[in-house]
Parts: structure tokens; C-alpha cells; sequence
């Protein structure tokens, strides 16, 4: 069982996360970040600083995922809720 204090930790990891990512995409290209998630254009290439963005990204999204109890198949449609809110 995860505490207060570490969940909140794994929280802001996320929400750093998403944000240094979202400003990666938009210095990029402009415009809404989240149109580009799904898309090759929201991974960028292999040593680009938008890799790097996008894996941290993942990588705190896993956790948080697992520090919710969130199962596999609910992570697409949490995913999809937390763009929707931060965008």
C-alpha cells in the first residue's frame, strides 16, 4: 500500500512529466499537445529531446498507473481523461 506522501510524490512526478513533454510538442509543432500523443509525432526519434520526454511521460504514467491500482486495460481511458484535463 502506497501512503499519502508517496503517492503525492508519484503524482507530481506525472504532472512534471506530462507538462515537459506537452512543452516539447508545442515548441514543436504548436497547438494543442495531446492531438500528437498517439501519434509517432508525439514520440519524436530516437535521441531527440522529445524521446526523452515522452519516455519520462510513460515511464511516470506506468507508476502512477500502478500507484492507483490502475489494471491495464482502464490505462488507455485514464491516459484519455488526464489529457482531456490537462490540456
Amino acid at each position: 500500500m502506497i501512503d499519502s506522501c508517496q503517492l503525492a510524490r508519484i503524482e507530481d512526478r506525472f504532472a512534471t512529466a506530462n507538462e515537459m513533454w506537452a512543452a516539447e510538442v508545442r515548441a514543436l509543432y504548436g497547438g494543442n499537445p495531446y492531438s500528437h500523443r498517439d501519434k509517432p509525432s508525439g514520440r519524436g526519434t530516437v535521441g531527440s529531446l522529445l524521446r526523452a520526454a515522452y519516455e519520462a511521460r510513460e515511464s511516470a504514467f506506468r507508476d502512477w498507473c500502478v500507484a492507483r491500482e490502475v489494471d491495464a486495460v482502464s490505462r488507455t481511458r485514464e491516459d484519455e481523461k488526464l489529457a482531456l484535463q490537462l490540456a
